[in-house]
């Protein structure tokens, strides 16, 4: 099915039938959600924690089907009663097989920060995620979605990882560039 709707997703925009003053547009999302954190840390319990995820994306749709976007991503819970964050930010790349509306699915590459212990860590972080997005009114949408999280120290050398699934629903205002 993915296969089906990338190979639409690429075909030339005229042969689509696809309104090309439609297609380019800035927007801004809020996410919120929930996710359970598996963390290796030195000084961190490795036990599985659920927390709260929220997302803020701001992004450009560069065509009907695909848009290029930059988020910052915080995953939070409580060890020990110390607050403990899992911050992503990240370019991720969006692929809307039908449009603005409808399913989709996207994935990012950067920086990952963890927060709220002693020390702090950076390294690097991949997401991904799959989800379907409804129109509720002129240039605003909602969505939901789930997918996954991961980060890895790699600048500090000590091996700590975390990987998050999670569920969100996003809120995204849209506004075209070109009149």
């Amino acid at each position: 099915m993915w296969a089906a709707a990338l190979g639409l997703s690429l075909a030339p925009a005229r042969a689509r039938g696809d309104d090309p003053r439609a297609r380019r547009e800035l927007f801004f999302g809020l996410a919120v959600g929930g996710g359970v954190a598996w963390t290796e840390h030195p000084e961190v319990s490795t036990d599985p924690r659920a927390g709260v995820t929220w997302d803020i994306v701001f992004g450009w749709r560069l065509a009907e089907r695909w848009a290029l976007s930059v988020a910052l991503t915080t995953w939070q819970t409580t060890f020990l009663g110390t607050p403990y964050h899992l911050h992503t930010l990240a370019p991720r790349v969006e692929l809307n097989p039908l449009g603005r509306e409808g399913p989709f699915l996207l994935g990012g590459f950067g920086l990952g920060m963890v927060d709220g212990d002693v020390s702090k860590r950076a390294g690097l972080a991949v997401t991904s995620a799959a989800g379907w997005r409804w129109g509720l009114g002129r240039g605003v949408t909602l969505s939901a979605q789930a997918g996954i999280l991961a980060q890895w120290d790699v600048l500090f050398g000590d091996g700590g990882r975390a990987v998050e699934p999670f569920g969100a629903l996003e809120l995204r205002f849209h506004g075209r560039i070109v009149p």
